[in-house]
């Protein structure tokens, strides 16, 4: 009797445990046929924003030379072996620091970049790489538009003659549908002045421009497009803004990768 009320009890302890973890666990109802996965991977202080959707992977821009091996190894996980486009928003260190890697490990169909030039020696071998594979290389001067049949991908023209490398950044608009994501780059006062002149209102996604920091322009670009998510390449949102978004979800990549999954109507962050 008294064996028998301890396995009673231990079958309903691993009950309870099963439901528990059960009701922890969340369930994400996405149509797999249209699903687009975007990661923001976990970089400290830099970008890379790897973009899966269908059979095409796209990528903006590669963070720091220290950070390859994080780089590959999300490329690795998902088996990829070709990369439709890398979009270089600005020759920052930052930004570019792994593009010659990939393009010499993967094959890679399209390149866009700004017209900047720093005259870096990533900048060197990025150039030389590309001049010697066959890799298609677009200086962005522009509205470039691409994408498949599950993602439309905007590339705005950037600031001309701009004063710094941030200012030349491309701004990338990815819209899945209904649901968009913008990606601006360093973005600062003369950058987000330019482009606030297209318009655009209401995003979902921002991927905070220059690492979340503040110029005298910031609050206005983040009231005009009004993000529902805010991704910052950094490990703090500055405090200014901080309050202007107090009522949006903020994500840092210094914490871990941001994932984010959208079939264009339903929109998950994880």
């Amino acid at each position: 009797m008294f064996k028998n009320l301890k396995l009673f009890v231990f079958a309903l302890l691993a009950c309870c445990l099963m439901l528990t973890s059960c009701a922890e666990e969340k369930i994400y109802i996405v149509d797999i046929d249209k699903k687009v996965d975007i990661y923001f991977l976990g970089l400290d202080e830099a970008d890379c924003i790897v973009i899966h959707a269908g059979k095409q992977t796209y990528i903006i821009d590669t963070g720091e030379k220290k950070d390859l091996e994080v780089i590959l190894k999300h490329l690795k996980e998902f088996k990829i072996k070709e990369i439709e486009a890398i979009i270089l928003t600005h020759p920052d260190k930052d930004h570019i620091g792994n593009a010659t890697e990939i393009i010499k490990k993967y094959s890679v169909k399209q390149i866009y970049q700004t017209y900047y030039d720093k005259g870096s020696s990533l900048q060197k071998e990025l150039d030389l790489i590309i001049d010697s594979s066959n890799v298609l290389n677009e200086v962005v001067k522009d509205f470039v538009k691409f994408g498949n049949e599950r993602i439309d991908i905007t590339i705005f023209p950037p600031l001309e003659n701009a004063m710094n490398s941030n200012d030349s950044s491309l701004v990338v608009l990815v819209e899945v549908n209904t649901i968009n994501f913008l990606i601006p780059g360093d973005i600062e006062e003369a950058g987000i002045q330019n482009f606030l002149k297209y318009g655009l209102k209401s995003i979902d996604v921002l991927k905070a421009p220059h690492h979340g920091r503040n110029n005298e322009l910031s609050i206005q670009l983040y009231e005009t497009i009004n993000p529902d998510y805010i991704v910052v390449t950094a490990a703090e949102l500055n405090k200014n803004l901080q309050n202007v978004v107090s009522d949006k979800k903020i994500y840092y990549t210094t914490d871990k990768e941001v994932h984010f999954m959208t079939d264009g109507i339903n929109l998950f962050a994880k």
